[in-house]
């Protein structure tokens, strides 16, 4: 069984032969999926210093800033593209559709025909709008400012939608998108409003994906259990989560399993940085026990795939490691008898 069909068998709880796997270890990095993504020449353009930050623009004219001492973090939004909602009508979307972007991801998905092809998008509708505008900015503009949001949120929909269609000309077999929808304790809006503005953006999407034979993959940060139920519901096929403690992971199977996969690292803050190796290995035990269900349902990860993505959230590669053998000890019972 080869990494895309144990990644095929898992996502649609099929009993693969094994865990799935998308591991960093150092020496080598053990996945049975491959990314590519697109890479606009207006991308990481102006890089300067200013003060104490270092500051550069993307190819969505959006200006990003982070300290300019500070190596391990990509940055936040330090001006949005669009400041005032006069400059909708004028605003020019980056051409991240146009087919010769997506010469390198044919290349690299030719390579890979073993493993899971993922194209990676942006984002989502609220990913990109939240940059264009500011984080601060678009969460008030939820509320009064319906029209514009709308109005934005359809012409960010078109441009995801014709980026699907070259990825699958690409030989994509899913897409990844991310889209912190959470804090620490609750969405960043309430849930009705999430399903009034969002959901039929969400649904929309995840029917282009399936017109062109493509499974939905989801990174969240943050608490987001209250629409979980929703994102299964339009088709979202792998919610990719950094905090399964946060969610509950008893919960999470409870609720989810054999309804959705979860590609997850042991927990990224409560868990791995404590450097506890029985804490590890309990929080991994449970993972397998009750996301690994229903002969699917669980690929299990690290965060990131280098060493200093591991020392951006206070790893240490041992801890890293060893987590990845609790995977490896706790799944051959479930995967025993495939």
């Amino acid at each position: 069984m080869n990494s895309r069909e144990v990644i095929e068998r898992t996502i649609n709880f099929q009993n693969p032969d094994r865990l799935a796997m998308d591991y960093f270890l150092g020496d080598h990095c053990h996945s049975d999926i491959c990314c590519a993504t697109v890479e606009s020449p207006d991308a990481f353009r102006s890089r300067r210093i200013e003060s104490n930050l270092e500051l550069w623009e993307d190819e969505w004219n959006n200006t990003w800033a982070r300290v300019a001492t500070d190596q391990t973090t990509k940055g936040e939004i330090y001006k949005g593209a669009i400041e005032n909602w006069q400059q909708l009508d004028t605003y020019v979307f980056p051409e991240l559709a146009n087919a010769k972007l997506y010469e390198n991801v044919k290349k690299v998905f030719s390579k890979s025909q073993d493993k899971y092809n993922l194209g990676f998008l942006p984002g989502f509708c609220f990913s990109v709008a939240r940059k264009l505008r500011k984080l601060d900015n678009f969460l008030m503009d939820i509320k009064l400012e319906t029209e514009n949001v709308t109005e934005l949120m359809r012409r960010i929909e078109a441009l995801l939608a014709d980026m699907m269609t070259q990825y699958a000309d690409a030989g994509a077999d899913g897409i990844l998108f991310p889209e912190d929808w959470g804090t620490q304790e609750r969405l960043f809006i309430s849930p009705h409003d999430w399903q009034e503005i969002f959901k039929p953006s969400f649904e929309r999407l995840c029917a282009t994906a399936r017109q062109h034979n493509l499974t939905v993959w989801m990174h969240s940060c943050g608490y987001t259990y209250e629409i979980i139920p929703h994102l299964i519901e339009v088709g979202i096929k792998v919610l990719q989560f950094d905090q399964p403690e946060l969610l509950g992971i008893e919960r999470l199977g409870k609720d989810f399993g054999g309804k959705v996969t979860f590609w997850s690292p042991c927990d990224i803050q409560k868990i791995l940085p404590t450097g506890n190796m029985q804490l590890i290995e309990d929080s991994v035990r449970r993972m397998v026990q009750y996301l690994a269900i229903n002969g699917g349902g669980l690929i299990a990860k690290s965060y990131g795939r280098s060493f200093e993505d591991l020392q951006s959230i206070g790893v240490k590669p041992k801890c890293n490691e060893f987590a990845y053998q609790c995977f490896i000890k706790y799944s051959r019972n479930v995967f025993a008898n495939n």
